[in-house]
């Protein structure tokens, strides 16, 4: 009897043993993953202890801001030799960084833009996010990619569009945008003060919103064949007249040109005219 109870521990303690280097193998495993993936991630993670010092920092965060690990591993969160800017190029207070705020509050602070001035002078502008870790001796986590570079190019877009709009207002001729469905996208003033319509009247709205039925259709099939070709329609054609021009005449004559509107991948996703009067040209 004896022996068999002997027996029944001996087994007992093989199975404990062997659970218990299962789960420590799961262990490094997952260990091992964790440091792979913090390894290389293209974003920067920092992640500090419940007092905002900084324990960890992976190598991505070096590039984005300017920083050793060893230099980020001496910083706590709120630390004075960051130089933290708010996105309009304010100073920001470290009671307003995401990471002291999830810590304060106790959830995950999401998408803050923030300017950091780096060692060697230079402005990057980046996205924050920082969530609190309920784990001992971590406090939060903090992620943040380098928007810089998109932000330019938002920036020269915008310029981009504002030149081209005030470029388009100037015109004498009427000028206008439809996508690949017929809806209007843009308008200039000449277009506008020809319909006496406004930007959001005429915002999405197809030809046969502000044509006769005969007159939209033949302007509908211009545009299709446009779209389907990827050729340019340079045509004269009947037009309504504006009111008060062209006395005792409903139609005038203009010339057309609608040409394809293709995205950065040479895909067309609308097109684009342009029209003015040529009435007394072609009377001539």
């Amino acid at each position: 009897a004896d022996i068999g109870l002997l027996e029944s521990e001996y087994d007992a303690m093989i199975v404990d043993f062997t659970e218990h280097f299962q789960l420590e193998h799961a262990l490094q495993e997952s260990q091992q993953k964790y440091r792979t993936l913090f390894e290389i991630l293209p974003v920067g993670v920092s992640i500090a202890n419940a007092s905002g010092q900084i324990l960890e920092a992976n190598p991505e965060s070096k590039r984005i801001l300017g920083v050793s690990k060893e230099e980020h591993t001496q910083r706590t969160c709120d630390s004075p030799v960051w130089e933290i800017l708010r996105s309009d190029g304010s100073p920001m207070p470290a009671e307003e960084y995401p990471s002291i705020r999830a810590l304060r509050e106790g959830c995950p602070i999401q998408n803050i833009e923030q300017g950091i001035v780096r060692p060697d002078g230079t402005l990057r502008l980046i996205m924050t996010s920082a969530a609190p870790i309920p784990l001992d001796p971590y406090g939060v986590a903090i992620a943040y990619i380098d928007i810089t570079d998109r932000k330019a190019t938002e920036e020269a877009l915008r310029r981009s569009n504002a030149h081209y709009q005030s470029l388009a207002n100037v015109l004498p001729q009427s000028l206008f945008r439809e996508d690949c469905q017929g809806r209007c996208t843009f308008a200039n003033q000449a277009f506008l003060n020809l319909l006496n319509l406004s930007d959001s009247e005429i915002f999405g709205k197809t030809v046969y919103d502000l044509y006769p039925n005969d007159l939209a259709a033949r302007y509908n099939q211009e545009t299709r064949w446009v779209l389907e070709t990827g050729h340019i329609l340079d045509v004269i054609e009947p037009h309504p007249t504006p009111s008060g021009s062209q006395e005792g005449s409903e139609l005038s004559l203009v010339q057309v040109v609608k040409t394809p509107v293709r995205d950065s991948d040479g895909q067309i996703i609308g097109i684009q005219g342009i029209f003015w009067d040529v009435t007394e040209r072609v009377h001539l």
